[in-house]
């Protein structure tokens, strides 16, 4: 008896299903390989399998030929072994080759599965058959009707499972179990044939075991083959899918803005050429809005950036609610945004206009944001109309003018493009590269308006102004280069040239035996500079000037931003006055007042210009000047022009005062001139004595 004989008849039906399993587990990964697109890998895969499979058929007929003792009594035929291996190679080919065939899902898997079972049973009857025995067609059929129905199952189950991407499922584990369960009920149930005897010729029963062992460890290489080809590949679809993940996001981050998940500059491109193509000979008629926010930067450099995003956020989500669903919203910049919408005129609600109206009434809301921070900013928005001004590229180019144009407005409003405003934004963009050629050309110049005392009115100092002479527009005056300036990033190097400037004539009225006080505006941009304060303190070095002749501007609404007030304590280390300028128009702001280092606040003319007739402005000013007294600070009364208003400001204790009706802004040379020959009536007569070199330094400070 051979060493492999297993007598139970249980046993070597365990043993033929184990051997199946192994069978289908190399053929499972071949069939959905056998249909590759690349003919040549298919073919490869269907010759493999089928010698793979076609011997490991052969090896489990032939250990289950010797586990039941079929061929104790003689010897096995080479020629039907040859038969049983053609027959089982060939078959499997065809397995795989109706999978290639064959289009439609089922009835691939049922010719596959019937071509499979019809392969087992020709195999197994001719084993039989060369061993001597006499296969019984009944128990073949058997066989066929036992094992079909599992390789079915097990086919449509492998088919389904094994395309499932990116991962490994017990559900592709198992799917081998159900035909070597068919096949092991199989040999169970349909037992074989006695022989009835076999001639001496062939090959010794004793080899079986060893023959059917040889061909069972080509099918566990090719099962192996198999496992690593499909971990292969799953980790292939895995970094597939990792890619194609990967390469979405990217579409979605080139497209989305990331902190307030609109739509972007490049999409928002996108979708206006679109519907601004033609349909049935007319251009859809679309509008578009440039919105930008307006006192976002104070409100970014106050609270810092976390807030700053935040509000970004909320007014994103407000925009988004406004526009509705029919209308695209995008963020295209730090704090602006773009609005395509359809234009309705058959609805008054739908119309642009009215949702421009409905977004500055939504933005202009506060917001509390974190429980503790409470916002409230506006928005300027410019509107254009399409296809009236041009194709998409212009469009925006258009509404970005109609903006700049509701900015100059004074913001919180919105216009409407017309032609003019192109010309302007041109215009302006034009300004600011002759104003950086002006810098650099020497062209400005510092103008000096007088501030007087408003008991002796006596010269207390100076406020310098600066002024660009354009070698063709003539005097530009700085309510229109100013704004350029601040717009294209050129303020910090205006700022510097103006306290180089002023820090050089004080140096020249020194030589003159004058010590003059003038005071420079700063704008808030200029405050939050690191640099400001080793720059101003190298030009007061460089030209010798005392701290004490320099007072430093700063209009009310600077009081919002943190960031620039916390220079104050530092321009105060240096020595120089602070000024409060527009002081009632702004933020009002006493408690912080009180703890700043300011010397003086500047009332604005807007206070004051009817203060001779009205109560309730003369109540006004008085108040500030009985607080700024309170304060110890100085009142400095500015746009003063008449004198009824010069006589009603002294009256109320006013200290200085400032305007056209002594003097109008005057180059440095033409000042020492205009004070001693005393050109109008309103100045009694010069500088104030402490101005001069030779004063007594305690009298310096009066």
């Amino acid at each position: 008896m051979s060493a492999f004989v297993m007598p139970l008849p249980w046993q070597a039906a365990g043993l033929s299903a184990a051997l199946g399993a192994l069978c289908f587990a190399v053929l499972g990964p071949a069939l959905p390989r056998s249909r590759a697109r690349d003919p040549r890998m298919a073919a490869g895969w269907l010759l493999g399998s089928s010698l793979a499979v076609g011997q490991g058929n052969l090896g489990l007929w032939l250990l289950w030929a010797d586990a039941t003792r079929l061929g104790e009594a003689g010897a096995l035929s080479p020629a039907w072994a040859c038969t049983a291996w053609g027959l089982s190679t060939l078959g499997t080919a065809l397995v795989l080759g109706a999978g290639r065939a064959i289009d439609p899902p089922w009835p691939r898997h049922i010719a596959q599965a019937l071509l499979l079972a019809l392969c087992w049973v020709l195999c197994r009857a001719s084993l039989e058959r060369g061993l001597g025995g006499q296969p019984a067609p009944l128990q073949l059929a058997w066989q066929a009707l036992l094992t079909a129905p599992t390789l079915l199952g097990a086919i449509a189950w492998l088919n389904h499972h094994l395309h499932t991407p990116g991962r490994w499922h017990w559900r592709q584990g198992i799917s081998p179990l159900l035909p070597g369960l068919g096949l092991g009920l199989a040999v169970a149930l349909t037992p074989p044939a006695a022989p009835s005897g076999i001639g001496a010729e062939g090959l010794p029963v004793a080899a079986l075991p060893w023959i059917g062992a040889g061909a069972t460890l080509t099918l566990v290489a090719g099962v192996i083959v198999g496992l690593v080809d499909l971990l292969t590949r799953q980790r292939d679809q895995r970094l597939s899918l990792s890619l194609g993940e990967a390469q979405r996001r990217l579409r979605e981050q080139a497209l989305k803005d990331p902190l307030t998940g609109l739509p972007n500059r490049a999409y928002f491109d996108h979708r206006l050429q679109a519907l601004s193509r033609a349909q049935d000979g007319k251009a859809t008629p679309l509008a578009v809005m440039m919105v930008d926010l307006d006192g976002f930067k104070a409100i970014n450099d106050s609270f810092g950036h976390p807030i700053g995003d935040l509000v970004l956020k909320e007014m994103a989500r407000r925009l988004r609610a406004e526009a509705g669903p029919g209308n695209l919203v995008a963020r295209v910049g730090g704090d602006e945004f773009l609005v395509l919408c359809r234009r309705r005129t058959a609805d008054p609600e739908g119309t642009p206009s009215a949702l421009a109206q409905r977004i500055l009434h939504s933005l202009s809301r506060s917001l509390t944001l974190r429980h503790t921070v409470e916002v409230k900013l506006s928005c300027s928005i410019g509107l254009v109309h399409s296809p009236e001004f041009g194709p998409p590229q212009r469009l925006l180019a258009c509404a970005d003018a109609a903006m700049y144009a509701a900015k100059r407005q004074g913001g919180s409003t919105f216009a409407v493009f017309e032609p003019r405003m192109e010309h302007d934004s041109r215009e302006e963009l034009a300004l600011q590269t002759e104003l950086r050629e002006a810098l650099a050309r020497d062209e400005l110049v510092l103008y000096y308006q007088p501030k007087m005392d408003a008991r002796s009115g006596l010269i207390t100092g100076v406020e310098a102004l600066v002024r660009w002479h354009h070698p063709q527009r003539g005097l530009v005056m700085p309510g229109i280069f100013i704004p350029v300036a601040e717009r294209f990033g050129l303020i910090g190097q205006l700022g510097d040239w103006v306290i180089e400037e002023a820090c050089r004539q004080l140096a020249a009225w020194r030589a003159q035996g004058l010590r003059m006080r003038v005071a420079i505006n700063m704008s808030a941009y200029q405050l939050r500079q690191d640099s400001l304060l080793p720059r101003l303190a190298q030009a007061m070095g460089d030209h010798a000037i005392e701290p004490s002749q320099l007072t430093i501007e700063i209009i009310e609404s600077v009081l919002m931003d943190d960031a620039a007030v916390r220079s104050f304590s530092g321009l105060a280390s240096l020595g120089v006055g602070l000024s409060i300028d527009d002081f009632g128009i702004g933020y009002c702001n006493f408690a912080l007042l009180r703890k700043l280092p300011v010397k003086q606040l500047k009332v604005d003319r807007s206070l004051f210009t009817d203060i001779q007739n009205s109560a309730d402005a003369r109540s006004v000013v008085t108040a500030i000047v009985q607080m700024a007294h309170a304060l110890n600070l100085r009142v400095v009364a500015e746009g003063v022009e008449t004198e009824r208003q010069r006589d009603t400001l002294q009256a109320l204790d006013c200290d200085e005062l400032q305007g056209f009706l002594f003097a109008r802004p005057m180059p440095a040379e033409r000042l020492t001139l205009w004070a001693m020959e005393g050109e109008t009536p309103a100045v009694a007569g010069g500088f104030r004595p402490s101005l001069f070199m030779d004063t007594d330094p305690a009298q310096q400070d009066d």
